[in-house]
């Protein structure tokens, strides 16, 4: 469980190791919804769109899986300048009135690549922050430096995660979702009870949902306007435990 996937983590800076026990403690007795968001960039418009419009109805996950290598080492660079800024000017972009609490620096022993933190000899894997929405719901991000279907074989698959979501925002899926090596890691996994309920469909992205995905909800511009700035949710067609409710 995501529990276990955390416990397995060390924080690489010694000022943050008591934070980081905190923070075990806390997520320890967290009941997890997880979102599997892959990114390369620190847009959180999937993570807003879900907690604060009427997207929540659907599915409102309080966890976010976020690998950010679908195009190598494209994206690494830029997450490691948002954690360099952040330690070194308290600074984090702002986003939807998003408000940053906690951003931890951990390792993982088990996921093969690494960022670099500033010129110093110190390499993490994982960066968590622990954002607060608008709406004060509390929402906690793992970014690693791995590829989509590496995560979902080495994180969710290997810690037994159940994924309430897949959010494809044409930010981070390194091309369309049924073309990449995720789509069949997770149609043809023996692992069937992990599998998202959900796909997020961005508002970015021309083509058509998967084939057998059922569309249950389009999240509404503020303005109403949805004929051009479609954002959808679908329901996929994998496996008994993801029932059509009515």
């Amino acid at each position: 469980m995501f529990y276990d996937f955390l416990r397995d983590c060390r924080s690489v800076l010694s000022e943050e190791a008591a934070d980081f026990h905190d923070l075990l403690a806390h997520v320890q007795h967290l009941p997890a919804s997880v979102g599997f968001m892959p990114a390369i960039c620190d847009d959180l418009y999937p993570v807003y769109a879900l907690a604060c419009t009427s997207a929540k109805k659907i599915v409102s996950p309080n966890v976010y899986i976020i690998p950010i290598a679908a195009h190598g080492d494209f994206a690494k660079g830029h997450f490691e300048q948002m954690a360099s800024d952040f330690y070194s000017d308290d600074a984090f972009r702002d986003q939807y009135e998003i408000e940053l609490e906690e951003m931890l620096l951990l390792s993982h022993p088990a996921l093969p690549c690494s960022f670099s933190f500033r010129l110093e000899d110190t390499e993490y894997n994982v960066i968590l922050l622990r954002i607060t929405m608008p709406d004060d719901s509390e929402k906690i991000l793992v970014i690693t430096p791995l590829t989509p279907h590496a995560a979902w074989k080495d994180i969710m698959e290997a810690y037994r995660i159940p994924c309430d979501i897949v959010i494809d925002s044409n930010k981070g899926m390194g091309d369309w979702f049924e073309d990449i090596p995720l789509f069949p890691a997770m149609k043809e996994t023996q692992a069937r009870d992990l599998l998202p309920r959900y796909y997020f469909k961005g508002k970015f992205i021309s083509h058509e949902a998967p084939d057998g995905f059922r569309l249950v909800y389009t999240i509404p511009e503020p303005m109403g306007n949805i004929r051009y700035w479609q954002k959808e949710i679908y329901e996929t067609d994998w496996g008994s435990a993801h029932a059509v409710e009515t």
